[in-house]
């Protein structure tokens, strides 16, 4: 395969060759005032550590809440935030995310995000990491094997239905979350 981007509806920036299972960096810079298309992301699983990238918004401006959407169909991991605060610049005020492979999100200390999220096109999740957010509700598809939840300190909802992996002690809610929930919907748990 032969990853590569377009910037600016433009501009291609090319990867090397790259053989299943390897990895290619592509590296390109942005004025901040051009999109940026990844080709080809059906195709890949891993995009890799996304918690350094700054967005901005149309025109450059990257204090307003720029919004970051992806549907890949075979993408299984993605790493837009950190254990470490400190390292996480990535900064969409939203997250839309639809891929039916993906396993793992981590989010970690991405407290810019404040949308609700939605992983019901993610069926086949397992690892689920949003603390260090400000989003008010995670979603999670019914029937997935979740087997670990890490809750956003402003969620006010909990929607925990036919989550059969899903041990109590694997639900990571911080104080502050528990004092903010005012919605809770559990069936078919363990």
């Amino acid at each position: 395969m032969y990853p590569n981007a377009n910037k600016g509806g433009g501009e291609n920036v090319k990867g090397v060759r790259t053989l299943a299972g390897n990895t290619c960096d592509i590296i390109a810079d942005s004025d901040g005032s051009t999109t940026f298309y990844l080709k080809g992301l059906d195709l890949l699983t891993d995009i890799g550590d996304l918690s350094g990238l700054v967005l901005t918004t149309r025109g450059g401006d990257s204090s307003v809440g720029a919004s970051f959407s992806i549907s890949a169909a075979k993408l299984k991991t993605l790493k837009v935030g950190d254990d470490d605060a400190s390292k996480v610049k990535f900064n969409a005020s939203s997250l839309t995310i639809s891929s039916p492979c993906l396993e793992e999100i981590n989010a970690k200390n991405v407290s810019t995000i404040t949308n609700n999220i939605s992983l019901l096109k993610c069926p086949r999740l397992k690892r689920v990491f949003f603390e260090g957010t400000n989003a008010s509700s995670v979603n999670l598809p019914l029937g997935a094997m979740v087997e670990e939840i890490s809750y956003p300190d402003g969620v006010q909802t909990l929607f925990l239905h036919s989550l059969p992996m899903l041990t109590d002690e694997n639900v990571k809610l911080s104080n502050t979350s528990i004092q903010n929930i005012t919605g809770l919907y559990f069936y078919n748990c363990p």
